[in-house]
């Protein structure tokens, strides 16, 4: 498993450490840690939708989301959420093209989410080497589309694809995943843990202060049949 440490900084995410870790995320800038588990709590429906989240795409992020990208990471209220200086380095463009090289040149999976063309958030899918994990980063930029269970919704369709290959729009895995692991801190940020407790994670050990907890390909095909029937 990698830690935490050895990991690249991540400019901006709502959710760190395995698609989903909604724990933690550190800017190119700082590096500071940040609580965001918030942003990964949800309920059902979109701005005007009614109830509908099915709305949402993935494609691949590219450089035409970049600029959005930085805005998102600089916005007052988000870097309150995240428990940022407001009056700290701010991300640019550059940063985030920095990023953005660091994570294609390690092999990452980054999917921009969209809902009817708009770019709302990222998925930044990491693959430690070595092994059949898969971890994480979920980043809902836009204020909009926090808190009306989008994350919930990308992180199954993500799962999805890990564990089966489906979508198939999505490509093809770089490598088979047995299970996909996540870190929580349940005393610091008891959004998060329960985030991925009711997304199917169960706890795996203990690392320092961090929970880790993972959910394996079994569990989950277990899970969707019984959700299934």
């Amino acid at each position: 498993m990698t830690s935490r440490a050895n990991r690249p900084l991540h400019p901006m995410a709502a959710c760190r450490e395995a698609l989903l870790t909604c724990n933690v995320f550190r800017t190119a800038a700082t590096g500071e840690r940040a609580d965001v588990g918030r942003a990964c709590e949800g309920v059902s429906g979109l701005p005007g939708n009614s109830g509908d989240i099915s709305r949402f795409t993935l494609v691949s992020l590219d450089d035409r989301h970049l600029r959005r990208r930085a805005e998102f990471a600089n916005d007052p209220e988000l870097r309150r959420l995240f428990g940022f200086s407001i009056d700290g380095p701010r991300e640019t463009l550059d940063s985030e093209r920095r990023w953005f090289s660091a994570r294609i040149a390690a092999g990452d999976v980054l999917l921009a989410i969209e809902v009817d063309g708009q770019y709302v958030g990222d998925i930044d899918v990491f693959f430690p080497r070595g092994g059949s994990s898969a971890e994480f980063t979920l980043v809902i930029g836009d204020a909009r589309f926090r808190g009306v269970g989008i994350g919930t919704e990308v992180v199954q369709r993500v799962l999805q694809w890990l564990f089966v290959g489906e979508p198939q729009s999505l490509g093809t895995p770089p490598h088979p995943v047995s299970h996909v692991d996540v870190d929580t801190e349940p005393g610091r940020n008891p959004l998060a843990h329960r985030f991925w407790l009711k997304q199917g994670f169960e706890f795996d050990h203990m690392e320092d202060n961090l929970q880790w907890l993972r959910l394996t390909r079994e569990a989950w095909l277990a899970r969707r049949v019984h959700v299934a029937g």
